[in-house]
């Protein structure tokens, strides 16, 4: 096993938007889409780990921390992820 797929598992052990948004009414998770959008636009790497922790897990703690142990380009992916997760999300709720 190579370290990236390591590594990607234990990101994708703490960042679980996929639970968390069901609980959410479409407007929050709308609001999540520009605040995200808006984060990486003006990209600081301990905002960005900050807000990804705190919105996109349910382990925030272990999230940040995992988070800090990694690259920016590995946090961008992450997040790159994370707006997929949103993205979908959104078209799932619009053809309910």
């Amino acid at each position: 096993m190579d370290n990236k797929s390591r590594c990607d598992d234990l990101v994708g052990l703490v960042l679980d938007p996929q639970t968390i948004l069901p609980l959410m009414p479409e407007e929050k998770v709308r609001t999540l889409l520009a605040e995200l959008d808006m984060i990486m636009e003006d990209y600081t790497r301990d905002i960005a780990i900050m807000y990804i922790a705190s919105n996109y897990s349910s382990k925030k703690h272990l999230c940040s921390t995992i988070l800090r142990g990694k690259h920016d380009h590995e946090i961008k992916e992450a997040v790159a992820k994370v707006r997929e997760v949103l993205v979908e999300d959104l078209k799932e709720r619009k053809r309910k």
